[in-house]
């Protein structure tokens, strides 16, 4: 059952104008960035007052004015796509409002008629989320690559295995966010508040919240700052440099995608369809 509901629900995925509307804007983005940074680097006046005003940029043209050896296109990728949250909000915000609309539109009511299509369905969301950060994550290093010879970048050879090893972390990354606006939607039903809500968990907005309402809170808030230093938003400023995790740093990842799917499966089992 959980086959053929996932075979369903990625169906409407596919037939979706939304799934290639959010795809070809992300997209898009990407050589906009990469060429906005390039004739930053073309002017060295322009190119000075950026970089004292912010180390984002600093970084950024540090990656993308390389040496002799060329960029490399993990370090491109995070600068371009990962770093600032960008596949993060994308996706998280997508996510939200498919799942969102799929239970507004009253269809999915035709697949659920027991409690074992309501664990499937959830499984499935799941699922198909996951599909949609790979998808994201191999677009993004797609256009990345191509974004960079386009603009005359050299691209040092990568090492495929640390390379991929990057990619999968990414993907698990933004998979966690995704499951958290799934949830939402899940739980709301709101197209509104699936898209606010996977943006500020994207963009790591609900965790700055949280830090700071919890250290007010307990009034303790340096120990409140340990506990957030290795979640995800700590996580996706590693990665965004290019920088594959240790298995120990990406613990937080898998708590939060499993208590996620946990949460989605105890909404639907509860989750009134009319």
């Amino acid at each position: 059952m959980i086959t053929s509901m996932m075979a369903s629900t990625l169906y409407r995925l596919v037939k979706t104008r939304m799934t290639w509307v959010f795809l070809g804007i992300y997209t898009a983005f990407i050589p906009i960035a990469l060429g906005l940074v390039k004739l930053i680097g073309a002017d060295s006046s322009l190119m000075l007052a950026t970089t004292q005003t912010s180390s984002e940029m600093a970084l950024t043209l540090s990656v993308t004015t390389p040496g002799v050896g060329g960029a490399q296109l993990d370090q491109l990728c995070g600068a371009m796509f990962v770093r600032g949250s960008m596949i993060a909000m994308f996706v998280a915000v997508f996510c939200g409002v498919f799942f969102a609309s799929d239970l507004r539109s009253g269809s999915v009511k035709n697949l659920i008629r027991s409690s074992h299509a309501r664990l499937s369905y959830a499984v499935s969301a799941a699922a198909t989320a996951g599909c949609v950060c790979v998808a994201y994550v191999a677009v993004g290093a797609a256009a990345t690559a191509a974004s960079a010879v386009a603009t005359g970048v050299a691209l040092a050879v990568p090492n495929p295995a640390s390379f991929l090893a990057w990619c999968a972390q990414v993907a698990a990354l933004t998979f966690a966010y995704s499951l958290l606006a799934v949830g939402v939607a899940l739980l709301t039903r709101s197209l509104a508040a699936s898209a606010v809500t996977g943006f500020l968990l994207g963009g790591a907005a609900v965790e700055n919240l949280l830090y700071t309402a919890l250290g007010l809170i307990s009034g303790h808030p340096e120990e409140v700052r340990q506990l957030f230093d290795g979640y995800l938003a700590v996580i996706i400023s590693q990665l965004g440099l290019g920088s594959v995790q240790s298995p120990e740093a990406l613990a937080p990842v898998v708590i939060t995608i499993v208590a996620a799917i946990a949460a989605s499966v105890g909404i639907m089992g509860r989750r009134s369809l009319g």
